[in-house]
């Protein structure tokens, strides 16, 4: 009897996180200081151990890029890092997020104002393991 329960409770909640999926949608319009243009994004292994980090980038809450990175140990070239520049050429609102494989996360909440450069975002795995960014600005006029 509990696993015709249980299956009935996985059918009916399944179905209604499936219906209610498109009531979470957002329709608000994006800050205007909060828009700007992502022209890359970078990791680099700076420890002595190869890691895993999972890269997620959305634009105006759309998932653009959502891939995991095996970054060889320091020392070892383009195997130590990973980039990604195919981002579109249009200010939009990014969320940036890095994630190891045991755990350490950094989210990155660019910042565009009072700028209208686009901007390269790089995390690093410090030596110690753990994961750290910055970001430069990029192609200013």
């Amino acid at each position: 009897m509990s696993m015709q329960r249980r299956a009935y409770l996985q059918f009916v909640c399944a179905s209604t996180t499936l219906s209610l999926a498109g009531c979470l949608s957002s329709n608000r319009s994006p800050d205007p200081d909060q828009l700007g243009v992502v022209s890359s994004v970078g990791l680099t292994n700076e420890d002595a151990d190869e890691h895993v980090v999972s890269v997620t980038v959305e634009r105006n809450d759309e998932m653009v890029l959502d891939t995991e990175a095996t970054l060889a140990p320091a020392g070892n070239g383009s195997e130590s890092r990973f980039s990604y520049d195919d981002f579109e050429t249009e200010p939009a609102e990014y969320t940036i997020e890095a994630a190891l494989e045991d755990g350490g996360e950094e989210r990155l909440s660019p910042d565009f104002t009072a700028s209208d450069c686009s901007k390269n975002y790089y995390a690093f795995v410090e030596e110690d393991g753990r994961l750290s960014s910055f970001y430069s600005e990029a192609n200013c006029g």
